[in-house]
């Protein structure tokens, strides 16, 4: 089915739009409904068959296509945490139909333009319910939210985006993680093993250009977008804002590096385009947006300054001290 586009909206009546958007926001709930009811590989075997059909031809083109996508992910069986996510996915669908439904029913068809102080009070947006220190850090932040981070070299940007795409993965969906500042280095496999984020729901690219990160989003479904750095790749604030158009299912969380007096890089419309901003300064990061009062959270503890605990030519010297007992046990990273 195809996704109503901001273009598609001109020209139409109010109730029109409306009625597409219910439309096909039943068809998303049933496709997602159907992947608890259906194993993978029936549909596997489904995908399969219209492509066998499509290619070969006839009654026997879907046979054969059928026939290859079951016993390829035959035995192939959901997670807990795809069960988990696609259920809360459902939830959050008829939540967003029921309110298109009394909509329609009340005649409050108005998109654009009015909306009385009671009809504002009432409306219910469609949000992530953030549990624990993450609640308390950002609030309940609207869906397809944009965030900023920042901070300069070594204070934990990339540390706190990994904490933060594990939650987001672990409890909300498909989260792609843009590395095309440290690319597939030892140091980023580091930081995969050190937070656990290596699951089905984390996905990473190194690529270092809009246009190929642009078809990559065109081609897949992603929840969340992690692109670190806008700097490295270059991208402007309006490439970000075509990426969003492009995209209204999915949160993007882009990463920005920090001048000398603790400003972020870049053009001020990062800012002005985000719900909200989150700087990073030794260990610490500082949260100002649109769902939560300010706040703080530690990433990990400030470094301290460094102290002597031996030569390298010391007789003494203990080679099988741990690297937890020098402090050592921790890659701060960006």
């Amino acid at each position: 089915m195809e996704t109503l586009e901001l273009n598609d909206l001109q020209g139409l009546e109010q109730s029109d739009v409306l009625g597409r958007q219910l439309s096909e926001k039943e068809h998303q709930l049933r496709q997602l409904s159907s992947r608890l009811v259906f194993p993978p590989s029936f549909q596997s075997a489904a995908g399969f068959g219209a492509l066998g059909k499509h290619f070969i031809g006839g009654y026997q083109g879907l046979v054969v296509g059928a026939l290859a996508g079951y016993f390829i992910n035959k035995g192939k069986k959901m997670s807990d945490m795809d069960v988990k996510i696609i259920g809360k996915k459902i939830l959050a669908l008829r939540k967003e139909i029921e309110q298109i439904r009394k909509r329609i029913d009340s005649g409050d068809t108005a998109i654009e333009g009015i909306m009385s102080s009671e009809q504002l009070k009432a409306y219910d947006y469609d949000k992530y319910e953030f549990t624990g220190k993450w609640k308390k850090f950002i609030g309940e932040p609207q869906v397809n939210f944009a965030m900023m981070v920042f901070g300069l070299p070594k204070s934990g940007k990339s540390t706190y985006c990994m904490q933060f795409a594990k939650y987001l993965s672990n409890n909300f969906g498909k989260v792609l993680y843009i590395a095309a500042e440290e690319g597939y280095s030892i140091t980023l496999q580091n930081k995969v093993k050190q937070f656990g984020s290596a699951n089905d729901n984390v996905f990473f690219c190194n690529y270092r250009e809009y246009e190929p990160i642009r078809e990559l989003l065109i081609k897949n479904d992603f929840d969340f977008v992690f692109i670190d750095s806008v700097n490295y790749i270059r991208i402007t604030p309006q490439q970000v804002e075509e990426l969003k158009h492009e995209n209204t299912q999915a949160a993007f969380i882009t990463i920005q590096q920090a001048t000398k007096d603790g400003k972020h890089k870049g053009e001020q419309e990062f800012a002005h385009n985000c719900d909200i901003i989150v700087k990073i300064d030794n260990g610490i990061a500082y949260q100002n947006g649109r769902f939560h009062e300010e706040s703080f959270m530690e990433v990990f503890p400030p470094k301290e300054q460094n102290e002597v605990i031996g030569y390298a030519d010391s007789e003494d010297d203990d080679e099988g001290e741990s690297a937890q007992e020098s402090g050592d046990d921790f890659d701060y990273g960006d």
